[in-house]
């Protein structure tokens, strides 16, 4: 058996596209072998410190699996051989009957590990290897996405720690129309894009990439 604490709403975790995990899992519980008869019961019970999480946040999960090994595959139909093991049964328990969630934040463009040329995508492959996202010269467009189980409040989008606008209705996207560098750049310089979400009942959430650019932005 396994019972896993997780959050409905990740605080840490985006995927490619900027927009948070659901039910991430944040640790077990309880893991452990389990003897049990047909139609019998047993009690298990497991403790964890949530202070450093939001309750009305947290999700608790618990599988009970069949001990006979079946093969699974990573790359299906045959790629990446594991042993797999099937769930028997299944459960899930919310810590608290009302929720007030918190906002979700991601940075939908530039797109993680992506070299952009002109704003313009490409040689995903290569940013992907490298595991860095690249702009090389105009790239006028940073968008953000934010999203509430009530209400956004407000998005900011910053650039090191400047503030470059603030939003309260969708798009969230911060336009640059005006000159680039004026000088060739040799050297490519490293910045810090930053969202933060602000819902209607004060929590935040938020989302930063990094980026590598030549001649992309004036910051």
């Amino acid at each position: 058996i396994k019972i896993y604490l997780a959050e409905i709403i990740s605080t840490k975790w985006n995927d490619y596209d900027g927009r948070r995990y659901k039910n991430a899992f944040i640790d077990f519980i309880v893991d452990q072998d389990l003897n049990i008869s047909k139609q019998n019961v047993k009690e298990i019970t497991g403790d964890y410190d949530i202070s450093n999480y939001n309750p009305e946040n947290l999700v608790v999960f618990a599988v009970v699996f069949n001990n006979e090994i079946q093969d699974g595959f990573a790359d299906p139909p045959d790629g990446n051989p594991f042993d797999a093991y099937y769930a028997d049964a299944a459960a899930r328990v919310y810590l608290t009957e009302e929720r007030d969630l918190p906002p979700e934040a991601g940075i939908v463009s530039p797109t993680q590990n992506t070299i952009y040329i002109r704003g313009t995508s490409r040689f995903k492959r290569i940013a992907g290897f490298l595991g860095q996202t690249i702009l090389i010269g105009k790239f006028s467009t940073i968008t953000a996405y934010a999203n509430d189980d009530n209400q956004i409040e407000k998005v900011e989008i910053y650039i090191d720690d400047t503030l470059l606008g603030t939003y309260s209705e969708e798009p969230y996207e911060w336009s640059y129309t005006g000159f680039l560098f004026k000088k060739p750049i040799i050297l490519p310089c490293k910045y810090t894009i930053e969202v933060i979400a602000y819902d209607n009942s004060g929590q935040t959430a938020s989302a930063t990439r990094d980026v590598w650019a030549w001649r992309a932005l004036k910051f």
